[in-house]
């Protein structure tokens, strides 16, 4: 075959041969896409429901309310895929109603893009001149082996496998013939990128970034015009950054986390990316290599046939360096292009293993700004792991071409496509069966089920939103509470079902002050209850409660204060007052007010308690004045980055045998970092020997919220009565910012403790009973 005919071909040849593979191993999916869901949970279920609410009851286009009530989200941060939802919604809304279809339409663009994704891959190959039959095998091997197929059960914003070849695709041909088509499609990819999932424009980013300089480098001439590169990469990568920000002008929040979690533990590491842990002929290196450190974030294993190529690449240039034609190392292969990606992915894959920063030199991901957000570094090893194939065929085509008809180049590639097709098969055999999830409850849009018959007999329009019990809020980045009950899952369901957004939050990057502000809604209140003006009516909740032991002592109360109106298997469905949390808070401050009047109590000082002897500890730092204090004259404030030591100290009358409650006020709980501060409780013996040793993130602890002050409280056991105990306090990303703790007491877990202020009656460390001047 040859010319227009032969490439033609080709491309059906391998859109065919990739849509039979993904017959034979997704094929149980066809014909069940609008029923089955991809990921059972999570994230990938999560976005899902946002998609589905946000098609269907949506006002505007860049707010998805499903979660996070009354405030919402916006579209990017509740992995809602803009693009896809965005379109959907405005047919549904204008030409022809397809909600009921999201669900398949979202499976069907996923399935889709395993099938023009080899055709991508083989259009690169051909332009390379790589034969037919070797770039249709190599193009579909590849495809196939890619680790982006992990995000099909859950991240899909980056289960698009397309994209990564699709702009070096673009990218290879604009600096053959650079020409304003072609800068116009590689604006469009980077901004459908960026709109999808900021990483695509991280990625991206890197490609067009690396082509621009290695071209510079290089000193060959691409453009025409002296500085017409300065205008296609402002087109092709600077305007889509600034129509994104466009996009961020609908977003009234300024309070996301600038620090999210994880930036140097989701990071790969060499022996996830180049050993075969999860193959058969692998599996003997679980016997002989420690992993169990890996996130599963790390993984991205690229197969015998690149493993074999990085290793030959590099060798070659490393026997360059040391014959001394240092000006060669760079030049893999004759190809220029080929040169720039491998070197881009050579310092990709170095980024995504957490170099520079793991050298001891973590203090620069403070300088690195909004970089920060994308904590997933590992993923940059998928650029490693499309280009490193790419390159490697490209060689063993040119080294069997270049030596005729010689036996050990047509052994090395039959081996080649061997690997890679052995690879592939193992990567994908089992993927159609993880993906076929079955949720009824899910995708009962005619409520037929029994778990959904209970929506059947309410009026969703008569409540303001549902109260998931135990409460869930997952995506602040500082504060994470879930637990169990398979009340997530419950959740989701609801909300689609029901159309009733959630107070609950599984998004991402979430408004602390909104996160503060709904988690202390869920707490013990606090003298009043925090910001209720916010809700736009005074319509009552739906409570969704869990029959599980894990529900706290405040959702008993509110389930104490609710009327059963219907039941859901494992679930209980209540509904509760509005004016339910103004009734609990004041049953509990006139309760604590008869309690302080109880003759029965001792005094002392200006303290009450149910034990005769002093068996407390309490420190008001009222001796360290200072105007941030939460009560009284003063707090201890301290730097931030060093080891504060706020409690050391014995116990009096110490009892192995009690448990002891230890509490104290601490600010800034709505700044981002301050609820991740590590709180320490150490207990050394009388010759300092630690006996043991307790350490948690303050955020973990949380009791109430009272402005921007926090109640931590845990419970823990003297190990000897002789032991003292020291009580500390770090955050070191924080550094010289100030630590403040305020009112700290530790008490017997039986014992209540009382005193009277300014403010009011203190019952535990707890402000009860608003008070008066």
């Amino acid at each position: 075959m040859s010319g227009k005919y032969s490439r033609h071909t080709g491309l059906l040849i391998t859109a065919l041969l990739s849509l039979t593979v993904l017959s034979v191993f997704y094929g149980n999916l066809f014909g069940k896409l609008n029923r089955v869901c991809f990921a059972s949970g999570g994230d990938g279920m999560q976005s899902y429901i946002n998609m589905d609410y946000h098609i269907r009851h949506d006002s505007t286009y860049m707010r998805c309310n499903s979660m996070n009530y009354p405030y919402g989200e916006h579209v990017f941060f509740a992995n809602n895929q803009p693009l896809i939802s965005n379109t959907l919604k405005f047919i549904s809304q204008n030409i022809v109603d397809i909600s009921d279809y999201t669900l398949g339409i979202l499976n069907f663009i996923l399935l889709f893009c395993l099938v023009i994704t080899p055709v991508i891959l083989y259009l690169i190959f051909k332009d390379l001149q790589v034969g037919s039959l070797v770039s249709i095998l190599a193009s579909v091997g590849i495809t196939y082996l890619s680790p982006q197929l992990d995000r099909f059960g859950g991240h899909f914003n980056l289960a698009y496998v397309c994209a990564i070849p699709l702009m070096i695709l673009l990218l290879m041909r604009f600096f053959k013939k650079p020409s304003a088509w072609l800068t116009l499609c590689i604006f469009l990819t980077v901004l459908a990128g960026a709109l999808t999932h900021f990483y695509l424009y991280g990625f991206f980013a890197v490609l067009i970034l690396f082509f621009y300089a290695g071209y510079g480098l290089a000193r060959e001439k691409a453009f025409q015009k002296k500085h017409s590169w300065l205008i296609h990469l402002f087109v092709q990568l600077v305007l889509p950054f600034l129509i994104l920000q466009v996009f961020y002008l609908f977003d009234q929040v300024t309070d996301r986390t600038s620090f999210p979690w994880g930036f140097l533990y989701y990071r790969a590491y060499p022996k996830s990316i180049f050993l075969p842990f999860n193959k058969p002929y692998g599996r003997f290196l679980h016997d002989l290599v420690d992993i169990s450190f890996i996130d599963w974030e790390g993984y991205a294993y690229v197969g015998l046939l690149a493993v074999g190529g990085t290793i030959f690449f590099l060798v070659r240039s490393a026997q360059k360096a040391i014959t001394g034609n240092t000006r060669l190392i760079w030049q893999i292969t004759p190809e220029l292009q080929l040169n720039i990606l491998f070197w881009a992915s050579i310092v990709a894959l170095l980024y995504s293993f957490g170099l520079p920063f793991i050298l001891g030199l973590q203090s620069l991901i403070d300088l690195i700004g909004p970089v920060r957000q994308m904590r997933g570094i590992a993923r940059f090893s998928w650029l490693f792991f499309y280009i490193m194939n790419i390159i490697t065929v490209y060689w063993l085509w040119n080294y069997w071409k270049s030596r005729g008809e010689k036996i050990l180049p047509v052994i090395l590639l039959t081996a080649a496509l061997l690997f890679l097709s052995y690879d592939a098969f193992y990567n994908v055999r089992n993927r159609g069966k993880q993906l076929e999830n079955h949720i009824p409850g899910l995708v009962d849009s005619r409520l037929t089920l029994p778990e959904n018959q209970w929506i059947r007999h309410i009026h969703p329009g008569h409540y303001q939103a549902f109260i998931p019990l135990p409460y869930f809020h997952i995506g602040s980045e500082n504060i994470w509470i879930d637990k169990g009950c398979e009340i997530i899952p419950k959740s989701f369901i609801t909300i689609v079902r029901s159309g009733l957004p959630c107070l609950g939050v599984s998004l991402s990057r979430t408004s602390l002050n909104q996160t503060v502000d709904n988690i202390a809604l869920m707490l013990e209140p606090a003298g009043r209850l925090e910001n209720m003006d916010r809700f736009p009516s005074r319509k009552p909740f739906l409570l969704l409660a869990a029959k599980c032991d894990r529900l706290t002592l405040r959702e008993r109360q509110l389930i104490s204060h609710a009327t059963p109106i219907g039941s859901s298997g494992p679930f209980d469905i209540y509904q509760l007052p509005f004016s339910a949390f103004g009734d609990i808070a004041d049953s509990i401050s006139a309760h604590v007010e008869r309690e302080y009047s109880n003759p029965v109590l001792f005094e002392y000082r200006d303290m009450k308690s149910e034990d005769s002897r002093i068996t407390i500890r309490y420190l008001n730092f009222d001796s360290l004045t200072n105007t941030g204090a939460f009560a009284g004259q003063g707090c201890y404030s301290g730097k931030a980055g060093d080891d504060n030591l706020i409690f050391s100290g014995y116990m009096p009358y110490p009892d192995t045998a009690k448990l002891y409650t230890l509490s104290f006020w601490m600010n800034n709980i709505r700044k981002d970092l301050y609820p991740r501060t590590k709180i320490s409780l150490t207990q050394t013996d009388p010759l300092g020997n630690i006996m043991s040793q307790e350490t948690f993130q303050a955020s973990q602890k949380l009791v109430s919220v009272r402005d921007n002050w926090a109640l931590v409280e845990w419970s823990f056991k003297l190990q000897h009565p002789a032991n003292k105990i020291s009580v500390s306090a770090q955050n070191p990303v924080l550094r010289n910012k100030p630590i403040e703790i305020d009112d700290l007491l530790i008490r017997p877990e039986t014992t209540s403790i009382y005193r009277k202020d300014k403010q009011g009656i203190w019952k535990n460390n707890r402000l009860c009973q608003p008070g008066h001047e």
